[in-house]
């Protein structure tokens, strides 16, 4: 069964499995089906079957029913995906002012979080933008490899956009690849001056910081990993490692 390419994506972001996202659309694709048919047609071994559809019935958007005293499923209308969404949104909207307050009970112990993939690379930049806009930071410091647009072309975009909306000032260096690439996101302007490093430097990997966080992206793996690193001691050092290495650097020449 052949999938869009749109829609698995979408559902991957939603937080299906592979498998979860097979069953799902074929019921969508077929109406009312039993598990056998569902397991011949998408090819999933009937007990993961079995587990998927109860997974489904669980979040709302599968449902079961009797024909002919056997157990048939389908699925609902897309749209309780958005409903559950909207469920989801509610419960922690409600929870956040109690989980601020632990966070701020923590004190100044270092917090470090991994996440792995193209989500996880997504949360990081979150967590990032929401610690800026919230302690009004306008002063941002970054390692960054071409790379790692090739990972996030379309999200790294709205975030460069939002830096700008936030009047957060960068301080960036590069490595010499992105000198010769000459590409957009590596070119001075009114938020954002650049600095090269020489050919005999190069690094594989962007870590971006200010304030008391900072997040790294390892670009070298066949899976994105990203680390997100809260602490005032540690990141204010790696601050001043980098910005001795921005002074040692050769300005770049903006052309107007």
């Amino acid at each position: 069964m052949q999938i869009p390419i749109n829609i698995e994506l979408a559902l991957k972001q939603y937080g299906l499995s592979p498998d979860q996202i097979s069953v799902y659309v074929f019921l969508v694709q077929n109406g009312d089906e039993t598990p056998f048919s569902i397991s011949k047609e998408t090819r999933v071994p009937r007990t993961t079957v079995y587990r998927i559809l109860e997974d489904l019935r669980n979040t709302g958007i599968v449902t079961i029913f009797k024909k002919n005293n056997i157990a048939h499923y389908t699925a609902e209308n897309p749209r309780r995906l958005l409903e559950r969404l909207k469920e989801k949104e509610a419960a922690v909207t409600e929870i956040i002012p109690a989980i601020d307050t632990l966070l701020q009970n923590a004190g100044n112990l270092p917090h470090v979080k991994l996440y792995v993939g193209q989500n996880g690379a997504r949360t990081g930049l979150d967590v990032l933008y929401e610690y800026f806009e919230k302690k009004g930071i306008k002063q941002m410091y970054t390692y960054s490899h071409p790379d790692l647009s090739k990972h996030l072309p379309k999200y790294l975009s709205t975030k460069i956009t939002q830096r700008k909306k936030l009047k957060i000032h960068l301080k960036l260096i590069a490595p010499s690849v992105a000198r010769k690439a000459n590409l957009e996101h590596y070119q001075s302007d009114e938020w954002r001056e650049i600095r090269y490093l020489p050919d005999k430097f190069p690094f594989e990997g962007s870590m971006i910081m200010g304030g008391s966080i900072a997040v790294c992206f390892s670009l070298k793996d066949n899976e994105l990993h990203t680390i997100v690193l809260e602490s005032e001691s540690i990141v204010k050092m790696f601050i001043q490692f980098f910005l001795y290495t921005w002074e040692s650097l050769e300005k770049e020449v903006v052309e107007i």
